[in-house]
């Protein structure tokens, strides 16, 4: 099962991937003794890899790789909108300039 609608940047996806992190250790803890505990931790910890199987959106560094990665992908008769959508069919993030 795909999740949709759910798109990390690679801060949040480092977030996601340290509170995995943090439940691990807690479940391999002596705090987390009751069985009930440890299946809702493990629980949470699936549905965050599940987040993160598929929640990852590309990166590019900036409009202008974009627009030439993009404009290698135009025909004549190609719409710049359905090329951006083949490419980047849940969408892209573009970094700001500093």
């Amino acid at each position: 099962m795909k999740m949709k609608g759910i798109y990390l940047t690679e801060q949040g996806k480092q977030e996601v991937e340290n509170k995995i992190a943090e439940l691990e250790e807690y479940k391999d803890s002596d705090i987390c003794k009751d069985p009930r505990d440890w299946s809702f931790v493990s629980g949470k910890q699936a549905m965050l890899k599940e987040i993160l199987s598929s929640a990852i959106l590309p990166v590019e560094e900036s409009w202008e790789r974009l627009e030439e990665n993009l404009l290698e992908g135009l025909h004549e008769h190609t719409r710049l909108q359905d090329v951006i959508s083949f490419d980047y069919p849940n969408g892209v993030i573009i970094k700001p300039k500093l």
